[in-house]
């Protein structure tokens, strides 16, 4: 009898291993995906997901599949986007399709924006004009504003990377970063951190741990740093941090110090823009404007 037992229990042991192994190789598309979709190109492959552009067997359309790691608050946000109008949801990536497969992998079908994103973009022609970021970061900041009023989620990792864009569209895009607003979960694993905020970064912590932040606030700092980027060409710091001189600075000497400091004579950009730009580039995240606050600032009321 315990022979028995102990051949038992190593088989629940080796399926338990097993298990585990498969839920932690990299995520693909389902076998259901693929009888639909036609691979032609792998943009990218990790433990987290993997991104594959691909073609409809039957239409022909271009499409991108992706496959990640399940997330609550990615899969919720997925869902509240794709009941949620196009009016209410503009500047978010809208899922043609999604579910979770039965090794719990968030299978997606994602439209496929021929501009790139918007590092591409600045790479390839410096920066924008003040115009088109206006233009630009409207529509990114609306769609946050629906991540964090409607659907109740931050971001957590808003960077020129995860900004499409093309001639007529600016998409905010990969929500798997995502957290639930009451989530305080201090984890940067996957996150950017030229663009995290500091009260996110671990020697910002007090010894107890017991500060409170608002991870809104944080995506607020993170449109900042992607707005500068987009202005100047160039991250305002490589991180949020006392070790770099540039944060050093601002937080010394305030923003618009910093900023004259920081790019001197090439410094063409509206009044009203460095005004914005303090307000969400304020090391204090209390001090910081909502995504609200943020649309309905001057810089953005004037028409483009």
């Amino acid at each position: 009898m315990m022979d028995c037992e102990a051949k038992g229990a190593d088989i629940m042991e080796e399926k338990s291993s097993r298990l585990t192994l498969k839920s932690r190789r990299n995520p693909r598309p389902s076998s259901d995906m693929l009888n639909k979709y036609k691979i032609s190109k792998c943009f990218q492959s990790n433990m987290r997901s993997s991104v594959f552009g691909a073609v409809n067997r039957r239409t022909r359309q271009v499409v991108v599949l992706k496959s990640s790691q399940y997330s609550d608050a990615m899969v919720h946000a997925y869902d509240r986007i794709i009941k949620s109008s196009p009016e209410q949801t503009s500047g978010l990536i809208r899922p043609k399709d999604f579910y979770v497969d039965e090794d719990r992998h968030v299978q997606l079908v994602l439209p496929y924006v021929k501009g790139g994103d918007l590092i591409e973009q600045i790479l390839d022609a410096g920066p924008m004009s003040e115009n088109e970021v206006k233009v630009r970061m409207r529509s990114v900041g609306r769609g946050l504003r629906f991540l964090h009023d409607e659907v109740k989620v931050a971001h957590r990792d808003i960077s020129p990377e995860n900004i499409l864009i093309d001639e007529n569209e600016t998409i905010l895009i990969d929500y798997g970063s995502c957290r639930h607003l009451l989530d305080k979960t201090r984890d940067t694993h996957g996150v950017k951190l030229t663009y995290l905020a500091p009260e996110l970064l671990k020697q910002h912590v007090s010894s107890d741990d017991s500060s409170v932040y608002d991870l809104r606030k944080s995506d607020v700092w993170s449109l900042g740093c992607v707005i500068f980027v987009a202005l100047f060409g160039i991250p305002p710091f490589e991180t949020a941090s006392l070790g770099d001189e540039r944060f050093r600075h601002l937080k010394k000497y305030g923003f618009r110090s910093y900023i004259h400091a920081m790019m001197g004579p090439r410094l063409d950009v509206s009044d009203s823009a460095l005004d914005l730009l303090q307000a969400m580039l304020h090391p204090n995240p209390e001090s910081r404007p909502t995504c609200t606050d943020i649309l309905s600032h001057s810089w953005f009321e004037t028409e483009a």
